[in-house]
């Protein structure tokens, strides 16, 4: 593409994001506006068709790994740098959503935040949230890393992680790299396992949140409809239901 040719498509195709917004364009076309700023010097729609073809979707191209990325044909260092930067620009976003407020009063945002961080990984992490007194967040950490169909957690190491965070409650959140959200037996055991050990240190277990690329499925939603002694989750703090005895539920 001539040098005059090529500065005037990229001219108006920054036009027409600012007059008409991301949702005028495909994704391949978001993403080669993006790649305008990787690579000033080179016609980037074929770049940006191939991504979108090789990964299936926008989503699953920023989730890949950096070395998948730099191994694709096009791509620099530079390139993958961007790509990556795109992803975590968003979480830092919904981090922040997130940081200010009581996060029981914000499911989705919470969901949002869990998803973007862990639901297009590959293989099976499990993520705590650390919040004070207010269910504010005061931080987040990936606790364990595991296989395709499984990870391993430790409930002690949990517990000192947030007694180290001075943390009055947590969430958990898993992902289930399969695309299926429901947890398994396995899962459930494991809440109750760190529900237990938390309640040692007068801590509680606010939910348990099991993300996919596409779904989200959260124990604290689910287990409302469930009789109170059935119930695996402890009491929000501060509400109504923190009232009813820990013995209510189930041991």
């Amino acid at each position: 593409m001539p040098e005059l040719e090529k500065s005037g498509h990229r001219t108006r195709i920054r036009e027409k994001y600012l007059k008409a917004g991301a949702k005028a364009f495909h994704d391949y076309e978001l993403l080669e506006l993006a790649l305008t700023y990787a690579l000033p010097r080179r016609d980037v729609r074929p770049l940006a068709k191939s991504l979108i073809q090789r990964f299936g979707s926008f989503g699953r191209l920023v989730d890949a790994p950096m070395e998948e990325l730099v191994s694709f044909k096009g791509v620099t260092k530079n390139t993958a740098v961007l790509l990556k930067l795109m992803k975590d620009l968003a979480a830092r976003y919904l981090e922040q959503e997130v940081r200010n407020e009581d996060i029981m009063n914000s499911a989705g945002k919470i969901a949002d935040f869990a998803r973007i961080q862990i639901g297009g990984l590959g293989s099976e992490v499990m993520m705590v949230l650390f919040l004070n007194t207010q269910n504010i967040l005061i931080d987040y950490e990936i606790m364990s890393e595991g296989t395709t169909d499984q990870v391993n957690v430790y409930p002690a190491e949990i517990a000192r992680k947030a007694l180290l965070h001075n943390a009055k409650s947590i969430v958990l959140c898993h992902n289930h790299p399969g695309g299926l959200s429901t947890p398994s037996e396995d899962d459930i055991l494991v809440t109750r396992q760190i529900r237990d050990m938390l309640r040692t240190f007068h801590i509680f277990l606010l939910d348990h949140i099991v993300v996919s690329r596409f779904d989200v499925y959260s124990l604290r939603r689910e287990q409302e409809d469930m009789p109170v002694r059935a119930r695996i989750l402890d009491p929000i703090p501060h509400s109504p239901a923190c009232a009813e005895p820990a013995g209510e539920y189930q041991p």
